[in-house]
């Protein structure tokens, strides 16, 4: 899918967390026995880490050598530790709110609870999935993007 400004890119992005890496679907790819994920990625200048895995010559920018970037690899690792780390978090935050709603002892603690994990669970898609069951859909780096066949691209960059 190719839109024209990164904010469509990322509206695109959420409805395909929800669509296709929300519980729900995680639910029916168990429940129906489906292999793998539909997978699906966003390409655009929010994507961790442009650039090579490897360094390249001083002359010729565009041809990797095949020695380690070690400071991209450093970058891109911290990048999706904080990812996950956000992401992991909210789902903890998501789980404690919930058994506060399944356990309120009124409807007053309850709508209370509601109340807040409505807003929690619709932010959900405003982070990538990690952890869970089932496999990730989203891919979540360039590197990944062109190491990993995926399903569908989201793009706002022209070829």
């Amino acid at each position: 899918m190719l839109y024209q400004m990164n904010a469509l890119v990322e509206d695109q992005l959420n409805r395909l967390r929800v669509l296709l890496d929300s519980d729900a679907a995680r639910k029916w790819r168990v429940d129906w026995k489906v292999p793998c994920p539909i997978t699906f990625a966003r390409y655009n200048s929010l994507t961790p880490v442009p650039g090579y895995q490897q360094k390249c010559d001083k002359e010729d920018t565009l041809d990797p050598t095949g020695e380690a970037n070690e400071a991209k690899l450093d970058r891109l690792n911290a990048e999706l530790a904080a990812m996950r780390k956000a992401s992991f978090g909210l789902d903890k935050l998501i789980d404690l709110v919930a058994a506060r709603h399944k356990n309120a002892k009124d409807d007053k603690a309850r709508d209370i609870a509601r109340e807040e994990l409505d807003p929690l669970r619709e932010a959900r898609s405003f982070i990538p999935r990690y952890g869970g069951s089932g496999d990730i859909a989203e891919q979540d780096s360039l590197w990944q993007i062109q190491q990993s066949p995926h399903d569908v691209l989201v793009t706002n960059f022209f070829v």
